[in-house]
């Protein structure tokens, strides 16, 4: 079936657009990053049926601590073969970049591709350095995150080791 010359060129014109804009947004993210893999060490048997939670499933995990004033709260993420969680620090000014015990709001895919977000989980991290500037260069991370993928009595424990992103 062949589509007519407007519907081809409104189609492209749309793809162009959303394009321009995904393109601006990414630009203007500057902030700093390290990036590596987290190793669960350990996980509550409420996990049991919860995708990536088993005894030394590694991910691949991006920390995005807040060091500028204009940061972002800090950010730990970890992706899954088929789902992805991102955790952001809600005591950003009492634990700062998330080194210690706080609280967190997630946001996470499930292996179908639905995105959700929920509150009430809480994380307790042991970050090396303890304070992360723009000259670290590399960061470990160990500890344990609560509620896991929004399930109750899920907690994780895990070590991460992250580099700094060189772009």
């Amino acid at each position: 079936m062949k589509r007519p010359a407007g519907i081809v060129t409104a189609s492209a014109a749309a793809f162009l657009f959303a394009s321009a804009l995904v393109n601006s947004a990414s630009a203007k993210d500057k902030q700093v990053v390290w990036e590596g893999y987290a190793t669960n060490t350990g996980s509550t048997t409420q996990c049991k049926g919860v995708g990536g939670t088993g005894m030394s499933d590694t991910h691949v995990s991006i920390f995005r601590p807040h060091i500028e004033g204009t940061d972002t709260p800090t950010y730990l993420s970890m992706m899954h073969l088929r789902a992805a969680l991102t955790i952001e620090n809600n005591d950003e000014g009492t634990v700062h970049q998330m080194h210690g015990n706080g609280s967190y709001k997630g946001y996470g895919v499930n292996s179908r591709a639905k995105g959700f977000n929920y509150w009430g989980g809480t994380y307790s991290l042991t970050i090396t350095p303890a304070t992360i500037g723009t000259g670290v260069s590399k960061v470990t991370i160990t500890g344990t995150i609560t509620k896991y993928f929004n399930t109750p009595g899920c907690n994780v424990t895990f070590k991460g080791v992250y580099v700094k992103r060189i772009d």
